[in-house]
C-alpha cells in the first residue's frame, strides 16, 4: 500500500544541516564497511571505487584514465539515513512506473499515450485497461500514483522533475538516473549547497539497493546525539540476565528511553550497533503483517512473493548469531553457550502509537512458548512455516535472498525453517519505548503480564546538574537476555534458597488483589522467581529490593481506574477513608518493606553505590494522590 509522500515528508524537518545534531558524526568502522562494500558491489554509473576515511569519502566520476574525485563529508550519511523511510517509499512509486511499463510492452500498449497528461486524466485511461488497473487492489494507491506521475503538479513529488523522459512530455516512462526525478524530489528536503546535490543523490539512490545496510545506517543515524546523556561500561564482561525478554520502558517524552536501548546494544558489540534495530511505530498498524510482512501477489508475473520487513531480517541476523551452523539438522536448532551468544536489542519506538494487542499479537502469544531446558532452547515460530511453503520455488529463493541466507554454509538453517518456521531467536530482547497522552493507546493487562515494565524517571532519572558532567551518578548495568523461562527449586541458590520468602510476599499482594481485576496468577510468580534467581540478592536489603522492582514493573502497572474499580467489595471503612486497592497495598507494603522504607535499598539497574528510596511507596502514594484528586489513577507518568 502507497503512502502519501507529502505526509511522511511533513515529519521530517525542512532542515536537518544542524550543528548540534550532526556535529562530530562519524561512522563506525564496521558500518563504514559495510558501506564501503555494498557501495562498490552495485555502483551506480558515476559512484566509482568509493572510499570511506574518518571524516570524508570520495568516488570517482568514471574509469577515465584521467578520472575526476567527487569528495564529500560523512554527514552526507547521516542526511541519508534520516531519509531512509522516505527514500524506501519513493523507491516504491518508480517500481510502479517500472511494472506498468513492462505490462504495456507484454500488452502491446502505449505507454506514453496512458501516462501523458494530468492526474485525473491518467487515472481515466489506467482504468478503463483491465490489465493496468488490476494491478492496483486500492484505489488509493492508484489516485497516489497518478497525482505523482501528472508532469505538471509538481506537488505530489514536492517540487522534484518530471517522471517523463524528456523535455516534451512524450517520451518513454522511465525511472530516472539518481540525479533526476529521483534525487531531486529528496533534495527538495534537505537545506544543501547545490554543488553537493550531485553527491548526495548519487549515495542515497545507491544505498537501496541494499536495503539491510541502508536500515543499519538509518538506525545508527537516528540514535545519534552528540550529547550522550546514558553511558553503559561496554569494557566491562559483567551482566545481568533480564527476567524477561520483552521491555516497557514507559516515561515523558525526552528521557532517553531509546537512547538507552541503542547504548544497551553498543554495549554488547563495541559501538557497532549490528544488533541492534530501530522500528518506528506506525499509528495505522492493526495486524501482525505491518512489521512481520505478507505473500504479494502482485507483480509483473502475478508469482506470489513474501514481502520482508526490518523485523523479520533483524530476527534472522540473531539466529545467525546464536544458531551453532555446524550442528544445525532438520530436527533441532541447536544454540551456542548464552556466553558466546549476543543480545540483539529491537527498539519499537513509540510502540503505543497504534494498539499492540492488534499488530504485535503474534509475539505476544509465541513469547510464552519459549522454554530453557538443561541449556536447549526452543520456541514455538513467529513466521510458520505454511507462510513460507505457499511461495512457489522462486518465492522461496527471495525470500532467501531477502534474508542474506543464500550462501551454503545456511543450507541446514533455511532448511530448517522451511520445515519447522523462523521461532523467537533466545538472544532477540524487544524493548518498547511509551509516552502517555493523547495520541496513544492504554496497554491491556495481557501485554503487561508479557513485559518488564521500566518507569524510566524512576528507575534512571535525569539529572539536569549533570548534562554537560563526563561522571553521571545514574550509569545503567549492561542486561542480556534471559536464560531461563522457568524456576525450579535448585534455581534459587541465593539469599531466598526455597523461594519461600518470595511466595509468602506474593501472596500477602495478591490477597489485596484478590476479588478485583488486578488478581495475580501462576505467572507472577514464576517470573517473581525468576528475578530472584536474576539479580541474586545476597541480604536481606537486595532481596526486598529485588520484590520492589518486582511491584515496579509487573504489579502496578496492572493498576488503574477510579473509586468504583479500585474499591475493595466489602470492607468497612477505616478512619473516615473508603479502603481500596491502593490503600491496602500500601499496608501490606509497610510492613514487607520495614528495611528498605527505613535505610534504602540498593539499585539493581544501575552502578551506583549510593541506596535509593523504595520505588513502591513512593509510586503507591502518588497514585493515591492522584485518585484523591482526579477519582481516576494509572501507574503510567
Amino acid at each position: 500500500m502507497l503512502k502519501n509522500l507529502i505526509e511522511i515528508s511533513s515529519s521530517l524537518h525542512s532542515k536537518i544541516v544542524d550543528e548540534s545534531t550532526v556535529g562530530g558524526f562519524q561512522l563506525p568502522k564496521n558500518l563504514a564497511d559495510k558501506l564501503e562494500f555494498i557501495l562498490n558491489a552495485n555502483p551506480s554509473p558515476r559512484l566509482i571505487n568509493l572510499k570511506i576515511d574518518k571524516n570524508t569519502s570520495a568516488y570517482k566520476t568514471s574509469e577515465r584514465t584521467d578520472p575526476q574525485w567527487v569528495v564529500f563529508p560523512n554527514q552526507f550519511y547521516y542526511f541519508a539515513g534520516y531519509f531512509f523511510d522516505f527514500s524506501c517509499e519513493l523507491i516504491k512509486y518508480f517500481k510502479i512506473l517500472e511494472n506498468l511499463q513492462s505490462i504495456c510492452s507484454d500488452n502491446g500498449l502505449i505507454d506514453t499515450e496512458i501516462f501523458y497528461g494530468s492526474w485525473d486524466k491518467i487515472k481515466a485511461n489506467v482504468e478503463s485497461i483491465p490489465v493496468l488497473r488490476s494491478y492496483f487492489v486500492e484505489e488509493s494507491d492508484l489516485e497516489l500514483f497518478c497525482h505523482f506521475v501528472d508532469k505538471k503538479d509538481k506537488s505530489y513529488r514536492l517540487g522534484g522533475k518530471s517522471v517523463l523522459n524528456d523535455n516534451s512530455g512524450k517520451g518513454p516512462v522511465s525511472i530516472r538516473e539518481p540525479g533526476g526525478c529521483f534525487g531531486s524530489i529528496i533534495l527538495t528536503r534537505i537545506n544543501m549547497p547545490a554543488v553537493s546535490a550531485q553527491a548526495f543523490a548519487e549515495l542515497a539512490y545507491a544505498l537501496l539497493k541494499d536495503p539491510v545496510v541502508y536500515s543499519e545506517l538509518h538506525d545508527y543515524c537516528v540514535g545519534f546525539i552528540h550529547h550522550q546523556s546514558i553511558s553503559i561500561d561496554s569494557s566491562s564482561s559483567a551482566h545481568i540476565s533480564l527476567p524477561k525478554p520483552f521491555l516497557l520502558l514507559a516515561g515523558i517524552s525526552g528521557t532517553g528511553k531509546t537512547r538507552f536501548v541503542r547504548e544497551q546494544a553498543a554495549a554488547h558489540r563495541g559501538g557497532d550497533l549490528t544488533n541492534y534495530c530501530l522500528i518506528p511505530v506506525r499509528p495505522d498498524w492493526h495486524e501482525p503483517s505491518d512489521l512481520l510482512g505478507y505473500v504479494s501477489r502482485i507483480g509483473a508475473n502475478g508469482s506470489a512473493r513474501y514481502v520482508v520487513t526490518d523485523l523479520l531480517r533483524f530476527v534472522v541476523r540473531a539466529w545467525l548469531d546464536a544458531v551453532a551452523l555446524e550442528d544445525a539438522s532438520d530436527i533441532n536448532l541447536p544454540c551456542k553457550s548464552p556466553d558466546e551468544i549476543t543480545p540483539y536489542w529491537l527498539c519499537l519506538d513509540e510502540m503505543n502509537l497504534a494498539p499492540v494487542e492488534q499488530y504485535f499479537a503474534d509475539y505476544l502469544s509465541v513469547v510464552e512458548t519459549r522454554k530453557w531446558n538443561e541449556g536447549n532452547y526452543t520456541c514455538d515460530p513467529l513466521l510458520k512455516s505454511a507462510a513460507i511453503m505457499q511461495l512457489e520455488e522462486e518465492g522461496r529463493r527471495a525470500l532467501r535472498k531477502e534474508l542474506k541466507l543464500d550462501d551454503t554454509q545456511y543450507d541446514e538453517l533455511w532448511g530448517y525453517f522451511l520445515e519447522k518456521g523462523i521461532p523467537l531467536p533466545p538472544n532477540l530482547i524487544v524493548a518498547g519505548t511509551v509516552n502517555m497522552d493523547e495520541t496513544t493507546h492504554g496497554f491491556s493487562r495481557k501485554v503487561i503480564d508479557r513485559a518488564f515494565t521500566i518507569d524510566f524517571g524512576e528507575f534512571f532519572p535525569n539529572d539536569f546538574n549533570e548534562f554537560l558532567s563526563d561522571k553521571k551518578s545514574v550509569n545503567p548495568k549492561k542486561l542480556s537476555f534471559p536464560v531461563l523461562s522457568s524456576v525450579t527449586a535448585s534455581d534459587l541458590t541465593a539469599f531466598d534458597a526455597d523461594g519461600k520468602r518470595s511466595i509468602d510476599f506474593l501472596s500477602a499482594i495478591n490477597s489485596v488483589l484478590k476479588d478485583t481485576p488486578f488478581e495475580l496468577a501462576y505467572r507472577a510468580l514464576n517470573e517473581l522467581l525468576l528475578a530472584v534467581v536474576c539479580f541474586k540478592p545476597e541480604n536481606e536489603a537486595a532481596l526486598q529490593a529485588v520484590w520492589d522492582d518486582f511491584l515496579m514493573s509487573k504489579v502496578l502497572p496492572r493498576i488503574d481506574g477510579d473509586n468504583e474499580k479500585l474499591s475493595k467489595p466489602g470492607k468497612p471503612e477505616q478512619s473516615g477513608m473508603d479502603r481500596n486497592v491502593i490503600t491496602e497495598l500500601l499496608t501490606v507494603i509497610e510492613t514487607q518493606f520495614k528495611e528498605i522504607i527505613a535505610s534504602g535499598r540498593p539499585d539493581l539497574l544501575c552502578e551506583n553505590a549510593n541506596t535509593i528510596p523504595c520505588r513502591a511507596k513512593k509510586k503507591l502514594d502518588w497514585m493515591k494522590a492522584r485518585l484523591t484528586l482526579n477519582s481516576f489513577t494509572t501507574f503510567w507518568p
